[in-house]
């Protein structure tokens, strides 16, 4: 009986580090190598999982690195704080929970980018090479740019993405339990499922949102291609990171 209870808390915090591992790569957490150290440090995790007697670091939880001296520490929370009102215009736990379940369906970014894209792909392919050669909106050429490399949701990860780590960021910010944060992330989770196969797929999707927030939606933090995938490369392959420990299809427990 108790190694059954064991066993189960290992499954329900293995479902927990997969739903927090869709919120690896957006406008948060993209340009930083803050998560890959966080991963680094705490690789016990994995073994310690094995046990049913250890709890998940709130740090993997929300992805902000520890600080060593007491400044940086405001400075990070402070960070965090901005972003989320840069952002997504949120400003205290109030708005958070007036906006974080409509967050993805009202995605102007999503929006914009299914709208071209669906235009550019019904034109035959010389009504596109004309559309791409003549056309002042360069969105356009970026769509056509990375449109073999996506599946026909576009990139619905990177929002996904960006959604999860709203939720993150609430729960450093305290204005969520754990509880509450897995619970928000169970919509997530169903996205996730239901348009992808793996992490790959969800990743390679990830990676075009970015890239085309930073383009074309941001006058903020920029990163070039290569390193972001670069990082995309690291969660692929690292033997610290949750795309390698976890299988894609694995059951997803939420209580």
């Amino acid at each position: 009986m108790v190694q059954k209870e064991k066993s189960k808390i290992t499954d329900l915090q293995r479902s927990q580090l997969w739903m927090i591992s869709l919120g690896m790569l957006n406008a948060y957490c993209g340009f930083s190598d803050d998560y890959p150290m966080i991963l680094e440090k705490y690789k016990g995790i994995w073994k310690d999982l094995q046990t049913g007697n250890t709890l998940i670091p709130d740090i993997i939880l929300h992805g902000v690195f520890e600080p060593v001296y007491r400044w940086q520490t405001n400075e990070k929370f402070n960070y965090a704080s901005k972003f989320m009102k840069y952002y997504f215009k949120i400003f205290t736990a109030d708005d958070f929970h007036a906006n974080v379940k409509e967050y993805v369906d009202k995605s102007e970014l999503l929006q914009t980018y299914t709208k071209k894209r669906s235009f550019l792909l019904a034109l035959t392919t010389e009504e596109r090479h004309n559309c791409i050669s003549s056309a002042d909106d360069s969105m356009y050429r970026f769509i056509n740019h990375y449109e073999t490399s996506l599946l026909p949701s576009g990139i619905l990860a990177y929002e996904i993405s960006t959604h999860v780590q709203m939720c993150r960021l609430a729960f450093y910010l305290k204005y969520i339990s754990r509880e509450e944060l897995f619970s928000l992330l169970q919509p997530d989770v169903v996205l996730a499922k239901e348009h992808f196969s793996s992490f790959r797929e969800y990743g390679l999707s990830c990676l075009v949102g970015l890239l085309f927030f930073w383009q074309f939606f941001s006058s903020r933090h920029s990163i070039h291609e290569s390193r972001l995938i670069e990082l995309f490369n690291w969660f692929l392959k690292s033997k610290t990171s949750p795309w390698t420990k976890l299988s894609w299809d694995m059951v997803i427990l939420n209580e």
